[in-house]
């Protein structure tokens, strides 16, 4: 009992309430305690984001000077090229791209090369494969250098018959000064226009990211033609990138009628390869809902290619 309590007796009700306020102190004592610790918590949380995002931004930044350098090193030597797929689409938007992918994959780099010329190909691919080597040997933490591949152009001989050649995915045939789609006995003509160069030139802190590339309407009917319809892991993509440029009011008033033979050349395919078509469907669909895409980004087997190229 309390000295207080001795020397002025309470009454029952005046105890009770005596109680009530220390048990109501006792409480907020606790919550005090737990706001104290809730305080820490969320400090070090925001100390940790932090950080986070400062090796976020020097790996974009690391990663922009690499692309600055892959970039450089195929308009030296003279080629006609345009940067297409997934690193196209966001140096489009104006933002260094993520070196990585969400399922952690490092992001690649797809050029289409509208000249031939195999040998300075063949060169280059030497080049950044041994670059690639060197950059992962000496950080074996952070390897960040991105796959380089290129898709030459395939002279005439390729239009109009069916090649006894390994063949999933359509080709870009020129004739002359031509352009045509491809993909076994199906060629549909498309105006040369579409391949006008679009100059990207995004600023990082060391320089500036310099590429050749389509329009925006180009590089999302390139995806259109894959294997006859937009794979379900590019269109949640395709229709961010549309979105956020028309937020950026950046997308340019085009022709629609020079993309009507995309189109036209996806739908042939599919009514000439149904089976294949929806078997590729199918594979797309499963690779994206089970494995988050993980067979599209790392492997497509040899064998798994073959079997589909026989239905």
């Amino acid at each position: 009992m309390l000295e207080t309590e001795k020397n002025f007796p309470f009454s029952d009700n005046e105890r009770k309430e005596v109680e009530q306020v220390r048990i109501i102190d006792k409480r907020e004592e606790n919550l005090s305690k737990k706001e104290i610790e809730k305080k820490k918590e969320n400090k070090e949380k925001k100390r940790e984001e932090k950080l986070e995002n400062k090796q976020e931004q020097e790996q974009k930044e690391k990663f922009a000077e690499i692309l600055s350098g892959i970039f450089k090193k195929i308009d030296d030597s003279g080629i006609d090229w345009r940067l297409v797929g997934g690193m196209g689409l966001s140096l489009h938007l104006g933002e260094i791209p993520s070196c990585y992918r969400p399922d952690g994959t490092v992001r690649d780099v797809d050029i289409i090369v509208l000249d031939g010329q195999p040998e300075k190909i063949r060169e280059l691919e030497l080049f950044f494969k041994a670059k690639k080597a060197k950059y992962d040997a000496g950080h074996p933490c952070l390897p960040i250098y991105p796959d380089v591949h290129f898709s030459l152009v395939k002279g005439e001989e390729y239009l109009g018959k069916k090649q006894p050649i390994v063949q999933i995915f359509p080709h870009l045939v020129r004739k002359g000064d031509d352009f045509y789609l491809q993909f076994k006995e199906v060629a549909k003509k498309i105006p040369k226009e579409v391949f006008a160069p679009y100059t990207l030139n995004i600023p990082f802190s060391k320089g500036v990211i310099k590429a050749l590339s389509c329009s925006p309407e180009t590089l999302v009917h390139l995806y259109l033609v894959r294997i006859g319809h937009i794979k379900l892991k590019d269109l949640k993509k395709l229709k961010s990138f549309l979105r956020e440029l028309r937020k950026q009011d950046s997308l340019p008033e085009q022709d629609h009628n020079l993309y009507l033979s995309f189109h036209e050349f996806a739908k042939e395919v599919r009514r000439k390869y149904k089976l294949m078509t929806k078997a590729l469907e199918l594979y797309s669909f499963i690779d994206y809902k089970l494995f988050h895409s993980l067979f599209s980004h790392k492997v497509l087997p040899e064998k798994i290619k073959k079997i589909l190229l026989r239905l």
